[in-house]
C-alpha cells in the first residue's frame, strides 16, 4: 500500500499503514464513514499505546508488531496482521479480508488482519443463531452457550459436530370404550464438547382414535449411535371397568468420540512456527518448525484426548537463532571470537600475533553470512625511537622495517671499537637490548716520529692520538726543519713527519796551548776528539779525550789540557 490509495476499512491497508479519514485527520477502526474519504497513510507511534484500538505499533524495519520502537527504527501504527483468533485483543476477531469474515485461523494463502465484526454475525449465545449455525467462541475455538465477555462470539458452523446425546422416548397409550389416546414424548440432550451444560429439545405427539375393544401392548424399542447403545423398557398397566392406560419409556444413549481443538499448550519463543497446529483436533499431530533467522527441529507435538492441550511427542522443539558460517577472513587473522555467533550479531576480528592493524567489527547477517569491511594484516614492525645510540655506536641495520621477532646488531662504528650487541624487536613493536659501549681507536706511532730530531704531540702520558685528532710535529733542539700537522685515522697516521737536519755546535769549542780538535763543523749530536800538538802532551787519558756537540749548541766541556814537553838534557 502507499499513502496515495484510497481504503474504506483499516484492512485495507498494507503493515505499517492506517486508514486515515482526511476530515478528522485520524486513522479509523471500522469502516470509512459514508460519504468521508479515507486513504491509506502513516500514523508514527513511538509504542502501541500510540495506535488506536484495531491497530498495532509496526517497526518499518521487520514489517512486524512491536510493544515499544527500537532505538534507530522508524514505526507506524497499522493493522494487526493475524494467524488465528488467539492473535487478536479481546473483542477483536481474525478477519480474513478475502471473505470479509472473522475464522477461527486464517486460511493458507489468504490474508487475515484483527478488526471488530459486523453486529449481524455476531451472537451473545446460542439462543441468536439458526440452525444448523452455532454460537462460536473464536477465541476458544469452541461451541458455546454463552458468549464470554472477553471474547468474540459469531454464529457458524459448530467447529465439533461430534458430542453424547442422550435420548428419552415416552409413550403413554389410554384406552376406553369410546377412544383410544396415544400421546409420545420425545427428550434429546447434547453435551458438547468444551462444556458441561447439558442442551435439551423435546418433542411431543398425540394420537387419539375410537376404540372397540379393550387391549393395551407395550412395547420396547431400540435405537443404535455411533458406539455402544443402551435401552431400557418399562411397561405399566392398569385396568377398570371403562380404560386401560399403558405407558412406555424407552431411553437410548449414544456415546461417541468427543473432538475438542487444542488451544493451549503451544510452544512459545522466537523462531517457533506453530502454523500447522492451528487446527488441530485431539490425537492429531502436527510437526512444529523453526523459521526464518533461527533453526532447529523439527518437533511432533499431539493434541491432547479432550483437554485441549497441545503436548509435544518426545523432545520439545528448540529454535535457536542461526549462525554465520560463511564470509570469515583467511590467513593472518584470529576469528575466534566469531565461532559462536548467530544473526543480528556482532563479533570482532583480529589480526594474529605479530600483524596489525586494530580490530575489525563483522555482523552476521540474516542470510547466514558475515559482512564489513576487515583491513589487510601486515607484519608489525619496530619502530626507530628506541634503536641504540650513543658515541660510536652504529645501529643502521637496525631501523626500517624490523618485524616482530627479528634481530639485528649494533655495533662500533668506524674510527671506534668495543663489542657488538644484539638487538630485537618485541611484540610491543620497541627494540629491545643494550646499547654496546664504543671508544675511539688510537694510532699507531710511526718509527719516523721515534727519531732524536723530532718532537710531537701525538703521544700524551702513554696514549696515542685518538681517530680524528690531530697532532704535530716539529724539530727539536738542535735540529732545524719545518713543524707539520699530522691527521690520525685509525690505525694511520695520516702526515709526513718534517725532515730535520742537525744544527752546528759554535759555543764551547774545544781550545788551548797546544790543544788540537776535530770539533770544528761538527753538528748536533756529533763527537769530536782532542788531541795535543807535537811537542805537548796531557795526563789525560785516551779515552776522555772526546767531547761532543750539544743540542743547546754548545760543545760539552773537557777539562783536558796539554803542555810543553821538556827537551832532555843535551
Amino acid at each position: 500500500s502507499t499513502a496515495a490509495t484510497m481504503c474504506g476499512s483499516a484492512h485495507d491497508c498494507g503493515s505499517g499503514y492506517a486508514c486515515i479519514d482526511l476530515e478528522r485527520h485520524e486513522p479509523i477502526e471500522g469502516a470509512c464513514a459514508e460519504g468521508a474519504l479515507c486513504f491509506c497513510g502513516r500514523v508514527a507511534c513511538g509504542s502501541a499505546f500510540d495506535c488506536a484500538a484495531g491497530y498495532s505499533c509496526t517497526d518499518s524495519n521487520t514489517s512486524g508488531p512491536v510493544q515499544d520502537c527500537p532505538e534507530g527504527s522508524e514505526c507506524f501504527c497499522g493493522p494487526t496482521a493475524c494467524g488465528s483468533a488467539l492473535d487478536c485483543t479481546a473483542g477483536h476477531a481474525c478477519v480474513d479480508v478475502g471473505v470479509e469474515g472473522p475464522v477461527l485461523a486464517c486460511p493458507e494463502g489468504a490474508t487475515c488482519f484483527c478488526g471488530e465484526v459486523e453486529q449481524s454475525t455476531t451472537c451473545a449465545g446460542v439462543q441468536d443463531c439458526q440452525r444448523p449455525d452455532v454460537c462460536v467462541d473464536l477465541r476458544a475455538g469452541n461451541r458455546t452457550q454463552d458468549c464470554p465477555e472477553s471474547s468474540v462470539c459469531v454464529c457458524g458452523e459448530d467447529p465439533h459436530p461430534t458430542a453424547t446425546t442422550t435420548t428419552t422416548t415416552t409413550t403413554t397409550a389410554t384406552t376406553s370404550p369410546e377412544t383410544s389416546t396415544s400421546v409420545t414424548t420425545t427428550s434429546t440432550s447434547w453435551t458438547w464438547t468444551g462444556s458441561s451444560t447439558t442442551e435439551t429439545t423435546t418433542s411431543k405427539t398425540k394420537t387419539s382414535s375410537t376404540a372397540t375393544s379393550s387391549t393395551s401392548t407395550a412395547t420396547s424399542s431400540t435405537s443404535t449411535a455411533t458406539s455402544t447403545t443402551t435401552s431400557k423398557s418399562a411397561t405399566s398397566t392398569s385396568t377398570s371397568a371403562t380404560s386401560t392406560t399403558s405407558t412406555v419409556k424407552t431411553t437410548t444413549t449414544s456415546t461417541t468420540k468427543i473432538f475438542r481443538m487444542c488451544t493451549a499448550g503451544f510452544p512459545m519463543g522466537l523462531g517457533v512456527d506453530v502454523s500447522a497446529c492451528t487446527r488441530l483436533y485431539n490425537e492429531g499431530e502436527c510437526a512444529v518448525k523453526c523459521m526464518g533467522e533461527y533453526e532447529g527441529g523439527p518437533a511432533t507435538y499431539i493434541c491432547g484426548a479432550g483437554d485441549g492441550l497441545l503436548k509435544p511427542r518426545g523432545v520439545p522443539i528448540q529454535c535457536r537463532k542461526k549462525k554465520c558460517a560463511e564470509g570469515l577472513p583467511t590467513g593472518t587473522y584470529n576469528t575466534t571470537a566469531c565461532a559462536k555467533t548467530t544473526i543480528g550479531e556482532v563479533c570482532t576480528v583480529t589480526c594474529t600475533a605479530g600483524y596489525e592493524p586494530a580490530p575489525a567489527m563483522l555482523y552476521c547477517s540474516s542470510s547466514g553470512a558475515f559482512t564489513g569491511t576487515v583491513q589487510p594484516c601486515r607484519l608489525k614492525t619496530c619502530k626507530d625511537a628506541r634503536r641504540p645510540s650513543g658515541k660510536g655506536v652504529n645501529a643502521t641495520n637496525c631501523s626500517g622495517m624490523l618485524t616482530i621477532g627479528e634481530e639485528c646488531w649494533a655495533k662500533c662504528g668506524d674510527g671506534y671499537e668495543g663489542t657488538p650487541t644484539r638487538i630485537t624487536c618485541g611484540e610491543d613493536q620497541a627494540l629491545h637490548g643494550s646499547t654496546p659501549s664504543c671508544e675511539l681507536k688510537t694510532c699507531d706511532m710511526p718509527l719516523a716520529l721515534e727519531q732524536d730530531s723530532i718532537e710531537h704531540t701525538c703521544l700524551q702520558s702513554g696514549v696515542a692520538v685518538a681517530n680524528g685528532q690531530t697532532c704535530d710535529a716539529s724539530c727539536a733542539l738542535g735540529y732545524s726543519g719545518p713543524m707539520v700537522d699530522l691527521l690520525c685515522e685509525a690505525p694511520t697516521l695520516l702526515g709526513t713527519p718534517p725532515l730535520c737536519a742537525a744544527e752546528e755546535c759554535d759555543r764551547n769549542l774545544p781550545s788551548g796551548t797546544g790543544l788540537l780538535s776535530s770539533c770544528l763543523g761538527r753538528t748536533t749530536g756529533e763527537a769530536c776528539s782532542l788531541d795535543c800538538r807535537q811537542g805537548f802532551e796531557s795526563d789525560t787519558l785516551a779515552q776522555d779525550r772526546t767531547t761532543a756537540c750539544q743540542a743547546s749548541g754548545e760543545f760539552v766541556s773537557n777539562s783536558m789540557t796539554c803542555r810543553r814537553r821538556s827537551c832532555g838534557d843535551l
